[in-house]
């Protein structure tokens, strides 16, 4: 439902500004796709709205077809409907360059369980200290580096995460979630009572990390620490 009201706000939004502003500033520049309709597009793609958001790309395309903005919603769109082939091949042409198409490109291949792939293309996206989604990038290789059991180099890279944003939830999570799988559990028991009062997270979501948490315990002390995820 939430979703719901979030995309006909933006919605609404969008046809008050188109009613407000002047056709001179409706027009986007020959370069740069209106803005407004792209999120519109992004909002319709998470909402499970293909259509609409196919038929909004396919004209920003038409109208800008050198457009890096329109050609990773198109991407994001083709991933989300489970065509992975083609969106991949269109990231791998928007990478060399693009930070955005790097870290998108890279949950592509975190999502195909391709997680040496993922840390491999987000080097220039955590190495760039300016860059504004680097703590996102830093949280999407720190998930990487535990698929590969590399607990301590996730460690450092949410450690970074946090310092660059120190309320970043997921990064919180994911913290937690290593914690755990070096056998630290009285430290992760404390890290989720800090998470919950956060509030951000939703019982369920805090009830499903719990019960991650109970689970890697119950391995680690079957298996010992180095057991993988």
């Amino acid at each position: 439902m939430q979703r719901v009201v979030r995309l006909m706000a933006l919605v609404v939004c969008v046809l008050l500004t188109a009613c407000t502003t002047s056709q001179t500033a409706l027009s986007p520049t020959v370069d740069e796709p209106d803005a407004r309709l792209l999120n519109l597009a992004d909002a319709y793609r998470i909402d499970g709205r293909y259509d609409q958001a196919r038929r909004i790309l396919a004209s920003l395309q038409a109208a800008h077809p050198e457009s890096k903005a329109v050609q990773l919603q198109t991407a994001a769109l083709l991933a989300a409907q489970g065509d992975l082939q083609a969106a991949e091949a269109m990231y791998v042409k928007l990478v060399p360059g693009d930070l955005d198409a790097s870290l998108s490109y890279a949950r592509l291949l975190q999502a195909a369980n391709r997680p040496a792939e993922c840390v491999a293309s987000l080097t220039d996206a955590v190495n760039s200290v300016l860059y504004e989604r680097r703590d996102d990038a830093l949280v999407l290789r720190a998930r990487c580096f535990m698929q590969l059991v590399q607990f301590e180099a996730a460690q450092t890279d949410l450690e970074t995460a946090l310092r660059i944003q120190p309320q970043h939830i997921d990064a919180r999570v994911q913290q937690i979630r290593v914690i755990a799988f070096t056998g630290q559990f009285d430290l992760a028991e404390i890290k989720m009572s800090e998470l919950a009062r956060d509030r951000r997270l939703s019982r369920p979501e805090l009830d499903r990390l719990q019960t991650e948490i109970t689970g890697i315990r119950g391995r680690f002390e079957i298996l010992g620490a180095g057991f993988g995820t």
